[in-house]
């Protein structure tokens, strides 16, 4: 029987002809110009050939970039960020060469070192690591065709797949959509506003007097929130509130998305040195954040994707209900005397024709009501909407609905770095404009603050009735007057006793409405 010590022998003598021709082949690929990833290598004197990455949309050329404001915008942000970084990479790969090389050499002298004395097991699981993470540094951290090839491209086609899953349950018309189809939505978007918004200021600077153009009011936009501000005030500054408030939404998203991209690519850049962390157990903590943030701007990408999905779902729910307003805007004639020489001049307002309610149905059931033009082509006086109940019902309820799909939308975007942080680990996570500490262990959903603040005030309440039967009673009063106006505390008088309740600090439904209201402007 052959003794343990010497099978022992052969088992690492057979690993290490293994893995010693493991990285010959390897070395033997790389000399050969045999690369992973095809489009892009750097060169010997350290510059960029090929993209780093293929866009995702095509950039738009002429006139239509005017009409393809978005997609113009990512196609340029992403062909500058794929030759800045190119060229970065490339730089700080050749620079940082013969440091790399340095630093592997420290590391083997350490491990002879180990072995020798004794620290580290000489056995062949252990020598197997050691020469799988000397190797696998050593391609990653000076190999730009395998850094770019396999590193860079996993998290980037990971985030592409991920992107094209949670896309694939918006309808185009035509299959699932890309994100290239996205960010063409977000134009279409933008540039019927903005063609709304031009027809409407032409109409009122070339048609303001006896206007001969058959398409006087129609699509103008600004003409029905001309409207609204005749008709009843309120619901004008919820119109523009709600126009600004999109517009920025789509605009943090979109940041959400570039700034993603930028923090995988730039933190690319850096492999060279981080890979060089993976060596050392003193290091490797720093190896292992560097992965979890690219981890997080990767699925940030992914799940600002599919919340720009939820908002085009919700838009096309909120644009037939808008579209029933629009279709009233009729022009209004009216004849005004001058004081001088009994002159007569005819002047064209918008406002709306004279509707009724017709339902809206749906597989035989009615799921709705709209307004529709009845017909008589009669149209109402701007001062005449304030006593109609059925117009300022209808225009409120659908206003106010879109403004709190809006305050949502605004939340759950805010949710974005939370989410990508719980999704890959870090303690610290990429945020839209910077990075924020944190350390949960779970997601901060919106109303989570609320009942916790609603179980204070009912132990609150509860405690001071003394368990008497009125207690749970007492206590939910005073848990839903703590959800309303924050958290509530009995102050003592000067003798001591319990009197009235006082609010400290805030955070209730009446203080974050306040807080949502005096921010409509910008950040406090």
């Amino acid at each position: 029987m052959m003794p343990r010590g010497f099978s022992r022998l052969i088992v690492i003598a057979l690993a290490l002809v293994l893995l010693q021709g493991l990285v010959f082949w390897a070395y033997g690929q790389t000399i050969t110009d045999a690369k992973v990833a095809e489009d892009f290598t750097c060169s010997a004197s350290g510059e960029p050939e090929g993209q780093l990455f293929e866009s995702t949309v095509s950039p738009p050329t002429g006139d239509a970039r005017y009409e393809h404001m978005f997609t113009y915008f990512v196609a340029e942000f992403e062909v500058l960020i794929s030759e800045l970084f190119g060229h970065l990479f490339c730089g700080m790969q050749d620079s940082l060469f013969d440091p790399v090389k340095a630093v592997l050499t420290l590391f083997v002298t350490f491990i002879g070192v180990g072995f020798l004395i004794g620290v580290l097991p000489f056995t062949a699981k252990e020598l197997m690591m050691i020469l799988a993470k000397f190797s696998l540094v050593y391609v990653f951290a000076t190999q730009s065709e395998y850094a770019i090839g396999i590193a860079y491209r996993f998290f980037m086609i990971g985030a592409q797949e991920g992107i094209t899953i949670v896309l694939s349950s918006v309808d185009s018309g035509g299959g699932s959509m890309s994100g290239g189809d996205i960010f063409a939505k977000i134009d279409e978007l933008f540039y019927k506003v903005i063609h709304l918004t031009g027809e409407s200021s032409r109409i009122g600077r070339e048609h303001i007097l006896i206007g001969d153009d058959p398409n006087f009011c129609k699509n103008g936009l600004f003409a029905f929130i001309i409207v609204l501000l005749a008709a009843f005030p309120p619901l004008f500054l919820v119109a523009i509130f709600i126009m600004f408030k999109m517009a920025w939404l789509f605009i943090r998203a979109l940041m959400g998305y570039l700034f993603g991209l930028l923090g995988v690519t730039f933190l690319m850049t850096l492999m060279p040195i981080f890979a060089s962390f993976a060596l050392f157990k003193f290091t490797r903590n720093f190896f292992d954040k560097y992965i979890q943030y690219l981890t997080s701007f990767a699925f940030q990408m992914v799940v600002v994707f599919a919340f720009i999905a939820i908002v085009i779902m919700l838009n096309d729910h909120v644009s037939k209900s808008f579209s029933a307003l629009f279709d009233l805007v009729r022009p209004y004639d009216q004849t005004i005397f001058s004081d001088g020489g009994g002159a007569i001049v005819d002047m064209k307002l918008c406002t709306i024709c004279k509707f009724t309610m017709e339902d809206i149905m749906e597989d035989g059931e009615k799921v709705g009501e709209r307004p529709v033009c009845d017909g008589s082509g009669e149209t109402y006086h701007p001062d005449e909407l304030i006593t109609d109940n059925t117009f300022l019902e209808y225009a409120s309820v659908q206003a106010l609905t879109l403004m709190a799909i809006v305050f949502i939308m605004h939340k759950i975007l805010s949710l974005v770095p939370s989410m990508a942080r719980f999704l890959a680990g870090p303690r610290y996570a990429g945020q839209l404009g910077g990075f924020a500490q944190s350390s949960e262990s779970s997601i901060g959903l919106t109303g989570t603050r609320l009942g916790q603040t609603f179980g204070r005030g009912f132990e609150s309440g509860y405690a001071t009735a003394n368990n008497t039967p009125g207690a749970i009673a007492a206590g939910f009063k005073e848990g839903m007057a703590s959800m309303l106006v924050g958290n509530r505390v009995r102050q003592e008088t000067t003798s001591g006793a319990v009197g009235m309740y006082v609010t400290r600090g805030g955070g209730g439904i009446i203080d974050d409405t306040i807080h949502f209201i005096t921010s409509l402007g910008g950040r406090r």
